[in-house]
């Protein structure tokens, strides 16, 4: 839905920042499309970000000799079964997991 100001003769769309005049829009209908991307550059900062702050735990690698891993939990079996744990190697990145 369009949100006019009582006041104003154009509107402005808050994805693109176009501003249409209101007497242009009278009596037409206005399709919009937004397709929603990712952008690298927010993922590779996100991960920078939250790697320092990752738990660890102490898990031989099948990999390397490093012995520490950090981990994070999911639950994507049915409700009444064990969660999944995965791992990734601190030292080569090498990444396992176990079922619980």
């Amino acid at each position: 839905m369009l949100k006019l100001e009582s006041t104003s003769s154009t509107s402005q769309c808050r994805f693109c920042n176009q501003i249409t005049n209101i007497k242009d829009l009278v009596g037409n209908e206005v399709v919009t499309r937004k397709q929603m991307t990712q952008r690298k550059e927010w993922l590779d900062g996100y991960q920078e970000a939250t790697k320092n702050e990752r738990p660890t735990v102490q898990e031989d690698c099948a990999k390397c000799d490093s012995d520490l891993m950090y981990y994070f939990t999911m639950q994507l079996r049915s409700a009444d079964e064990g969660q999944t744990v995965f791992f990734e190697c601190v030292k080569c990145g090498y990444q396992s997991k176990q079922n619980t």
